[in-house]
């Protein structure tokens, strides 16, 4: 059931509010991890102030409210310290003296919160009464409950609640007694600054030798960072090699296992006559499946048709989106020919990879500046060379230092404008 089947009014909301805003952060960690409608939120744990405004919204609305928040709720309100230890008859006597020192609102939210049925129940007729025009003064209220409770403050006389001429007669004495502790304390420090000023020396030597000991673990820590990150260079270079092995024996594979079905790409390119050598390698493995791995220099590519990525007209696209139409671009080219593996590289601050679909990956490269994509190109053409030294491979890109260094290990470049020509085959197989 909801906290109550009553509308809030607003003076209880705002209690509300205040017990939620004096809920300690871990607390409400925890609830978001435990409530459901907080977990499927889609609420983050660094967001504690949406969370605060979500949980606000669930408890004075209509959805139900769960046995373990309607407790953790009462543990931080009035209930916990006040109401909860008194019977509801109780309650009932003393409702506008307690709603005149904490707040209608607050001594209301506290009895709906009450793990009480009774006190609940009696809450919310509280409520559907409506507010009081008129409560009673604060001294008066004060006085009326200290009236209530007047056998329990004179048991707390009894046992030395005393009056204020009896108060300052023991803070005198409490102050000779510190007075006299401060002379101790006095005597105890000056035979500790001897001590200090004899263990000054030692410290000293201890000082030279922690220098030393913290030069030797500088080193050591520079040694461990260097060693790491050879691990991890080795690791990277191991499973770009795995990746390139298990890419090749994949194309060679799907290559004899799937027959060819690219007529659209070999009716496309029939009107286009004389086709360049990496322009017709590139035809040949889409038309008759052939075993191929394909790269493309992302950024590159999409600024190289920048009529397609960007049109002229209109709301230009974010390179993000640039990024998505240009991998679904590549994933429509070559879904009729498996044995064409791609990798289209893009500029990324943190390494990443995915697959976009049988036969084609995107990869982030990492790093920070300028060409970072270039190394991870390279770096892939050297794996998918030495995976398969009989592979054909093909670089899209217009970047000429970076063709020029594909080319000399082994890999053949087609231009952006060439790529280009492929394209009327992704309208006609629309």
């Amino acid at each position: 059931m909801s906290l109550c089947a009553k509308a809030l009014n607003k003076s209880c909301i705002e209690a509300i509010r205040r017990i939620i805003d004096r809920l300690p952060d871990r607390v409400l960690s925890s609830l978001a991890k435990s409530e459901p409608q907080l977990k499927n939120g889609g609420f983050g744990l660094r967001d504690l102030s949406a969370l605060r405004v979500k949980l606000l919204q669930l408890v004075c609305g209509s959805s139900p409210v769960s046995t373990e928040l309607r407790q953790t709720l009462a543990m931080h309100s009035l209930s916990e310290t006040v109401t909860g230890r008194l019977s509801l008859r109780t309650l009932e006597a003393l409702r506008l003296p307690f709603s005149s020192l904490s707040g209608w609102g607050d001594f209301v939210v506290a009895g709906l919160l009450d793990g009480r049925p009774d006190v609940r129940a009696a809450a919310e007729c509280w409520l559907d009464d409506g507010e009081p025009e008129t409560l009673p003064d604060p001294s008066e209220a004060a006085v009326k409950l200290r009236d209530f409770f007047a056998e329990l403050c004179g048991l707390m006389s009894d046992v030395g609640i005393d009056g204020p001429e009896d108060d300052l007669r023991r803070t005198v004495r409490e102050l000779k007694a510190r007075m006299r502790d401060a002379e101790l304390a006095e005597e105890r420090a000056r035979g500790m600054r001897r001590e200090l000023e004899a263990e000054t020396k030692k410290r000293r030597e201890f000082q030279a030798e922690a220098e030393a000991l913290k030069s030797r673990l500088i080193t050591a820590e520079r040694l461990a960072r260097e060693a790491a990150a050879a691990l991890e260079s080795e690791r990277q270079q191991r499973d770009g090699l795995v990746r390139a092995r298990t890419e090749a024996v994949l194309a060679r594979e799907l290559s004899a296992a799937v027959p060819p079905d690219n007529a659209v790409v070999e009716t496309a390119l029939a009107e286009r006559g004389q086709l360049s050598a990496a322009a017709e390698l590139l035809s040949d493995s889409l038309v008759k499946n052939l075993p191929l791995g394909l790269l493309l220099d992302g950024h590159n590519v999409f600024f190289g048709m920048d009529s397609r990525y960007n049109p002229p007209r209109g709301v230009s696209r974010s390179d993000e989106e640039k990024r998505v139409l240009l991998v679904k671009d590549v994933v429509d080219l070559l879904a009729p020919s498996p044995a064409v593996r791609a990798l289209v590289v893009f500029d990324g601050a943190r390494p990443s990879e995915r697959e976009c679909s049988v036969n084609v990956r995107e990869i982030y490269s990492g790093g920070q500046g300028e060409h970072r994509a270039d190394r991870v190109l390279l770096e892939c053409i050297d794996n998918m060379r030495a995976a398969d030294p009989g592979l054909n491979l093909l670089l899209v890109s217009d970047d000429s230092k970076l063709c020029g260094a594909a080319r000399r290990k082994g890999a053949k470049t087609l231009t952006v404008e060439e790529l280009r020509g492929f394209y009327p085959a992704l309208s006609g197989r629309r």
